[in-house]
């Protein structure tokens, strides 16, 4: 995701580069790297330029909390880049119930990180008592928002959430869709892209 750069706990080149505003980059590799209790995800670029970070959201809008690790790894790094950014992550079903599935050890929404800037909404991401709430309570005031979508990864819902969500990313920041890779994300985010000449 982009937000400035850290280094990660594992074997990669440690570079100064950034993503700047309007350009194109390909991710090339994907990894999930346990971190003390977190699954951490890096993201790696084509052309060997390392793992690349940049932007310093002050709201984060994730859809697909899963688990709550990728929420958990958030609220720690914007502890440090901008400890005033708040994230809110949506799920149709809670955090409790993905903890149990995965057999997962400790329940992130205990961690002080968690408690201090994750607000987890349960619905679905499109609904419009979700949105309604992302509207009113979330977005006044915000200057630099940045989306993640990694909730149902079928044609229809990934298109709705780009519809939806694209109008709340500010400029010089991101849409991250996540696993565009599988068929139906990619497939979404060519059709949108096909429909609108402010994202690159």
């Amino acid at each position: 995701l982009p937000i400035s750069r850290v280094t990660p706990a594992i074997d990669a080149r440690t570079t100064d580069k950034k993503i700047h505003p309007n350009t194109i980059f390909t991710v090339v590799e994907e990894q999930q790297i346990r971190i003390g209790l977190t699954d951490v995800t890096f993201l790696k670029l084509q052309n060997n330029e390392g793992w690349l970070f940049d932007v310093k959201p002050d709201l984060i809008i994730e859809t697909g909390t899963n688990s709550g690790g990728s929420a958990l790894y958030m609220a720690t790094l914007m502890a440090h880049i901008n400890p005033g950014c708040k994230i809110v992550t949506i799920d149709t079903r809670p955090v409790e119930y993905w903890g149990g599935r995965w057999k997962q050890a400790t329940d992130p929404t205990e961690r002080p990180e968690w408690k201090e800037r994750v607000t987890f909404i349960q619905g679905f991401s499109t609904n419009p008592a979700v949105v309604s709430r992302i509207e009113k309570e979330f977005l006044p005031g915000a200057k630099t928002v940045f989306v993640l979508l990694d909730s149902g990864h079928d044609k229809r819902t990934v298109l709705s959430e780009l519809k939806q969500y694209n109008r709340y990313v500010t400029l010089n920041s991101y849409l991250l869709t996540e696993d565009t890779w599988l068929g139906d994300p990619g497939v979404a985010v060519a059709e949108f892209l096909g429909t609108t000449d402010e994202f690159v």
